[in-house]
């Protein structure tokens, strides 16, 4: 199985001496071409050889935690450091979140607040997705007291 970066589309006929042969090939970043013996034409399948799966991308879920600030990160670009944050929940359990630039952090009035206003042992509530990678990627911090 391979990924492929370029969105490519194309299919038609093959005809070869007596025989036509029908064919497709399509990718793009969401699709995994499964090769399959017997290629034509430089990579060109049969369309009965190749399976091709797009599978239909969901929406993130955005997901709620509340707790403990453990530790903030401020970050910079310049150094290649990314802004985190790490809340403790009630079980203990300690979770890592990337801040992006323009993550809406506001304090329990409301009012923005930036990162470096989080501080250890603040309550906060953070909204997240969670990318196939596993990185957390907080959506919205709000201090809570």
């Amino acid at each position: 199985m391979k990924k492929v970066l370029a969105v490519i589309a194309t299919s038609g006929f093959l005809v070869t001496g007596l025989f036509v042969t029908p064919y497709i090939f399509a990718a793009d970043t969401t699709q995994t071409i499964v090769d399959v013996p017997g290629t034509v034409l430089g990579g060109i399948t049969p369309a009965s050889a190749v399976s091709v799966s797009n599978p239909t991308r969901s929406p993130a879920i955005t997901k709620t935690l509340t707790g403990k600030v453990d530790s903030v990160t401020i970050g910079d670009a310049t150094k290649g450091i990314k802004s985190e944050l790490v809340v403790v929940d009630d079980n203990g359990q300690a979770v890592g979140f990337v801040v992006k630039k323009g993550t809406p952090i506001s304090d329990k009035y409301g009012k923005t607040v930036t990162l470096s206003d989080v501080q250890k042992n603040r309550k906060v509530t953070v909204e997240y997705t969670t990318k196939t990678s596993g990185t957390n990627k907080a959506q919205s911090i709000k201090l809570v007291e």
